[in-house]
């Protein structure tokens, strides 16, 4: 089956290699120009672009604002190749009761205009179509604040526009490899298993089957055309098994092909995403790693990045070519890699059906897939920590010690090599498993020395780059980055001008003394505290995993409560210990009052780590209350009667007694 697949993906490349060549051309060959600048009275490059400004527009470090109860309207106009694409990425920032707009027009009188865009971050247009063949074009940014707007809040931030020399009929289409996939894997499913059933059953099955999902798909869910055809012979197959045998949802088999579908859906839906936004710039921490990664010259030498992530961009980009286009790539592949890992760790730690579940959710998420084609170390992080934390939080006896221990070791050692600061958590999670597994000395010391031998040289790399010296320099300068957005402009910290110019910009100073230097412990407590509400009950959790879907949120309330009665409730524990340094990070600014609804000013992706473990807790819940209505409510009902029999059987001989005498 395998040499099956990768036959037809060969003949499929070579039927659309030009399409395919895409991946092999560099960024010069691409043909992407950009422009980007800050919408700020300090962005040079914007002012020569402005052609009218309307209302009192004000500057504050990170872009522009208005004074409360006022409008304003800014005209941008850009030149372009009449030929090429145009992308345009827009920081517009949206909250409760403004209204926004954006017009973009053409010197042909052709415009679009979007009215209300609600949106806390980039949100990015394709005008190709409308700029084609114009040699210029106009971007109009309006914007009106309510009378109670905070003064100073930044409105508008940043602009960015791509323009593409080959853009369009280039890109390569997966739906019709996959759809030659489903139909060469259907043919072998036919010849092998429907001419030894009933044909006529499966006939009405496949087609009451199709008919289902065809509407299900245009109505509800909106499945790619593709992933119709497969849904309906895994629904086929799934009708005709359980005909057969009741025991079909333990057969793995079933759950293997529902993993095969999710991956192919989560393929589909990441690769429609990467067609629209390949040309897009690049964050400017994924042009850091692209960067770092063609200038290495020994392994280590990453600069104050971890170098795990920049040896597989090094790795591929090396086999494909150095573009934008290739990074984004790479992590879309990663992506896939969550999907799997999810579904592993929700076998080992519940059941299959939970895995399965948690598994679907992530492949169509939104944080997961708009986070897939960016270029960052989000993905590659998501799957060594989950690998991690299955083996220290499982137990496996039919492992040889010796291999388990490099094992552990390398995993370890990987996870730091993408996060640092994730080394405070593996002497704990260590510590729980050589408890469980009776670890020797000499299993111990495998694990320190394979992860000690990894972690080493990029601690030396920071000892040699950092001033003063500092081994764990990596950590400690994103903790000078944090501590500047809590106290920057106070007396003995840098101004605010001086952190818009260098966000990193600062004494260096360690988390420790970060944390304990400059609050107090009360302060420490309670914003630790405040942090985990906002993570686990607040806004990490309803509005970014769950988009504030109130049934999913609902549903993983309950499997918590029914975590804590199961026998698994170590896994909340462990959850809530590796995110204390993130939750005090992250509460900054909030207060108690609304926690649940406030927006942290930090970036949600610190957390986003945990989100498989949240995923298998929600779908856990209904497992989880099952077993406590139909075996422990029953067995605290069966002791309170045995205690209350008890107590009858011995109060009857002394009544008997007394009676006697």
């Amino acid at each position: 089956m395998s040499l099956f697949c990768a036959g037809l993906f060969l003949v499929y490349i070579s039927l659309n290699h030009r399409d395919w060549s895409i991946f092999f051309k560099s960024q010069e060959e691409l043909g992407v120009s950009y422009f980007e600048d800050n919408i700020n009275d300090k962005g040079e490059g914007l002012r020569k672009h402005l052609v009218n400004v309307q209302g009192a527009w004000l500057p504050t470090p990170y872009g522009l604002t208005l004074l409360p109860g006022s409008s304003g309207q800014l005209t941008l106009e850009f030149r372009k190749n009449p030929e090429q694409g145009v992308l345009v990425n827009l920081w517009f920032y949206k909250t409760q009761g403004i209204t926004n707009a954006v017009i973009f027009a053409s010197p042909s009188g052709a415009s679009t205009y979007y009215k209300d865009i609600d949106v806390r971050g980039n949100l990015f247009f394709d005008i190709s179509e409308l700029t084609h063949g114009e040699d210029r074009f106009r971007i109009i940014l309006g914007c009106s604040v309510p009378p109670d707007f905070p003064a100073g809040k930044t409105l508008l931030d940043k602009i960015s526009i791509s323009f593409i020399d080959t853009y369009h009929g280039n890109f390569p289409a997966l739906s019709s490899f996959l759809a030659c996939l489903f139909a060469g894997l259907f043919l072998i499913f036919i010849l092998k298993n429907v001419f030894r059933d009933d044909l006529k059953v499966w006939v009405a099955s496949f087609a009451i089957s199709l008919v289902f999902i065809l509407l299900l798909s245009y109505k509800l869910i909106g499945f790619f055309p593709s992933m119709i055809f497969i849904a309906a012979v895994f629904i086929c197959y799934a009708i005709l098994s359980f005909r057969k045998d009741k025991r079909l949802w333990q057969d793995n088999r079933i759950y293997l092909g529902l993993l095969f579908l999710l991956l192919v859906y989560g393929l589909e839906w990441r690769w429609t995403l990467l067609q629209k936004i390949w040309p897009l710039r690049l964050d400017p921490d994924a042009q850091g790693y692209l960067s770092l990664a063609r200038q290495l010259s020994w392994l280590y030498d990453t600069g104050m990045r971890e170098p795990l992530f920049i040896w597989l961009v090094k790795i591929f980009c090396s086999f494909t070519a150095w573009s934008n286009l290739n990074l984004r790539l790479l992590t879309l592949c990663l992506s896939i890699g969550v999907i799997v890992v999810t579904y592993w760790a929700g076998v080992r730690f519940f059941n299959k059906v939970v895995g399965i579940l948690a598994a679907g959710f992530i492949s169509v998420a939104l944080p997961f897939v708009k986070m897939s084609p960016r270029g960052l170390r989000f993905e590659i992080f998501i799957i060594l920590f989950v690998v991690f934390f299955i083996r220290a939080l499982s137990k496996n006896k039919k492992e040889q010690w010796a291999i388990a221990s490099v094992f552990d070791g390398l995993i370890a050692g990987f996870v730091c090599l993408v996060r640092l600061n994730t080394i405070g958590i593996i002497p704990l999670l260590w510590l729980y498993q050589g408890i469980r597994m009776k670890w020797n000395y000499k299993m111990a010391l495998i694990r320190i020395g394979v992860l000690s031998m990894l972690i080493a040289p990029h601690l030396y790399n920071n000892y040699q780059i950092s001033h003063p010296p500092d081994p764990f320099h990596s950590v400690n300068i994103h903790t000078r980055y944090y501590c500047n957005q809590e106290f920057g402009g106070q007396p003995g910290f840098p101004t605010q001008e001086e952190i818009a110019r260098n966000a990193y910009t600062g004494e260096p100073i360690s988390f420790l003394s970060y944390v304990f230097n400059l609050h107090s412990l009360g302060d420490v407590i309670n914003r630790t505290a405040l942090g985990l509400v906002s993570i686990y009950l607040g806004y990490y959790t309803k509005a970014v995993l769950f988009s504030n879907n109130l049934f999913f949120y609902i549903l993983f309330i309950l499997g918590v409560v029914a975590l804590l009665f199961s026998k698994k409730r170590i896994l909340l524990l462990f959850l809530v210990v590796m995110e204390i340094p993130q939750a005090f990070i992250l509460a900054y600014p909030l207060n108690w009052s609304g926690v649940l609804e406030q927006v942290p000013a930090m970036d949600w992706r610190l957390v986003l780590q945990i989100a498989p473990f949240l995923l298998m807790i929600t779908f856990y819940a209904p497992f989880g209350w099952w077993e406590i209505f139909t075996q422990k409510v029953p067995a605290i009902l069966s002791k309170f009667r045995a205690k209350q029999k008890t107590r009858v059987e011995g109060e009857v001989p002394n009544s008997g007694r007394a009676n006697q005498d």
